[in-house]
């Protein structure tokens, strides 16, 4: 959406929801009553905002910025921002209303959850990068899940206030991307390379059975099978990277194919937690992607094919910029093992001894 329009409805909300709130207080007010909005005219300034910056404390650092009327994530290969969550986050800090008055003690700022060393930040800034709003974000407060203690950067004292969402440095949460959602019933085929046997791919027949083709012997699927084609049909990241940032060295590559022609090639790689991590001896599993077409005959049958293939060619397209860390458990879904193959081919030994015969 563009930026004016996003701000016309953020106007239009906050215009509605400050009437109902100041309706609803009538004369019961106290005198020395510290309700007021947090930030008295952001919505007016808001049009000067083009950098956008989340830190989970000392963790985590997620800056976005406004570049052709698009929020995207600079040192994210400059991932697309959902449109949606940056309206919800500006709308809040908008709404944001003071509760009451807290402490001005720094010493108590941690027992609020307000210590600068791990609370959450939220700054706005204009693009020559002077602050248009800075607050730090603490621990929930009695009186509901969205009132919390806060402290705006410029001011002394702490307060809780109302309608305080709260906001995460973890980029998949803001990131506008997705993982392609292949059926098994679209899936026609997986391909990989294992040591010691060389190229194995897992044909699915139209009828629905699967067989293992080995150097291009083809003999019964094994009873794993069946999962490896379900393992695309729903996955998701928990955090996204530039391709580039990433460690593929040693990455399985595994080739999918659907019967609409697209092929799309993974490199999944298991990388190990750094010392900054704190899960030493775990790995993190990342996958990335090309894609490319094969050729299809002009009356394939392409079951549960989407309505538009260019435009999903073009998604897809735009993923290749970045790796995806994915669970151990879909990596593991995702992995054809040389002991998938082996149980393939098990056989039962015959018993050729000699039946004793009994005469009658």
């Amino acid at each position: 959406m563009p930026k004016r329009g996003l701000l016309i409805l953020l106007l239009l909300a906050v215009g509605l929801s400050g009437a109902a709130f100041w309706l609803s207080q009538g004369s019961s007010q106290p005198v020395d009553s510290v309700r007021g909005p947090l930030f008295p005219g952001l919505a007016n300034e808001l049009a000067a905002v083009t950098q956008i910056e989340i830190k989970d404390g000392g963790k985590r650092e997620l800056k976005f910025t406004l570049a052709d009327d698009r929020w995207v994530v600079p040192a994210l290969a400059n991932a697309p921002v959902k449109t949606e969550e940056v309206r919800t986050l500006l709308l809040g800090l908008i709404r944001a209303e003071r509760v009451e008055r807290k402490t001005s003690k720094s010493d108590r700022f941690d027992a609020l959850g307000l210590d600068p060393a791990t609370a959450k930040s939220l700054v706005l800034k204009a693009a020559d990068g002077e602050v248009v709003s800075s607050v730090l974000i603490g621990s929930v407060a009695r009186g509901g899940e969205n009132r919390r203690y806060v402290k705006r950067e410029d001011e002394a004292n702490a307060f809780t206030v109302d309608n305080v969402s709260p906001v995460t440095a973890d980029p998949s949460s803001w990131v506008d991307l997705s993982l392609p959602n292949i059926s098994s019933t679209r899936l026609k085929s997986i391909e990989t390379e294992l040591a010691d046997l060389g190229p194995v791919r897992l044909e699915k027949r139209l009828a629905g059975d699967i067989v293992l083709h080995i150097n291009e012997t083809e003999t019964p699927a094994p009873p794993s099978a069946r999962e490896r084609f379900d393992a695309y049909g729903f996955w998701q990241f928990s955090s996204v990277q530039p391709r580039e940032d990433v460690d593929f060295s040693g990455a399985q590559k595994i080739t999918l194919t659907t019967y609409d022609g697209l092929v799309l090639v993974l490199d999944l790689a298991a990388v190990p937690f750094t010392p900054e991590d704190e899960r030493p001896g775990e790995e993190r599993h990342w996958v990335r992607m090309k894609i490319a077409e094969a050729e299809i005959a002009d009356d394939a049958v392409m079951p549960d094919a989407p309505a538009d293939l260019a435009a999903e060619r073009a998604k897809l397209a735009e993923l290749e910029r970045f790796a995806f860390e994915i669970s151990a458990f879909q990596a593991n879904r995702m992995t054809l093992t040389a002991e998938d193959v082996t149980v393939a081919n098990e056989t039962t030994p015959v018993d050729e001894t000699e039946e004793e015969t009994i005469e009658p």
